[in-house]
């Protein structure tokens, strides 16, 4: 599958910053069975052995959070979608959201059909020092739009 986008729209991308969470009743059941699917699919693939008590509450908390900064940008006046995170380690250190954790949500999410991913995309270039920055592109997938849907209004 090829995914459609324009440059333009990656470098508009909005930064993920991991710190949202679920706070009815109903977004908190569809962050629990949104994680709970990731878990499994993890598991059956070979990223994840089995399923472990300190992990489910990491890979909940992450699943909220990454889930509110995809469909942030969707509510903007431009709506467009996209939002951006590095991957590097340096970028989690004392983050609320382990790497660890994150890198098996994404995978999870995308073997499920649910996350668009583009990985390393400009950021921005530092006019002051000879680097660019780049960061992964995520998008919520048609998919997963559906099914926040459906959960939410059944």
């Amino acid at each position: 599958m090829t995914l459609a986008y324009t440059q333009e729209e990656l470098q508009a991308a909005s930064y993920a910053a991991l710190r949202a969470h679920a706070t009815s009743e109903q977004a908190k059941a569809l962050v629990a069975k949104l994680a709970s699917m990731v878990e499994e699919h993890t598991i059956q693939i070979g990223l994840r052995k089995k399923k472990r008590r300190g992990t489910a509450g990491k890979l909940e908390y992450a699943t909220g959070a990454f889930l509110a900064d995809l469909l942030r940008p969707l509510d903007a006046d431009e709506p467009n979608g996209w939002v951006y995170r590095s991957l590097k380690k340096a970028s989690f250190t004392g983050a609320a959201v382990p790497r660890r954790t994150f890198e098996q949500l994404v995978e999870g999410l995308k073997g499920l059909g649910l996350l668009d991913h583009v990985l390393g995309h400009k950021v921005a270039s530092d006019p002051y020092e000879d680097r660019t920055q780049y960061a992964s592109r995520f998008r919520a997938t048609p998919a997963l739009l559906k099914f926040c849907i459906a959960r939410q209004s059944g």
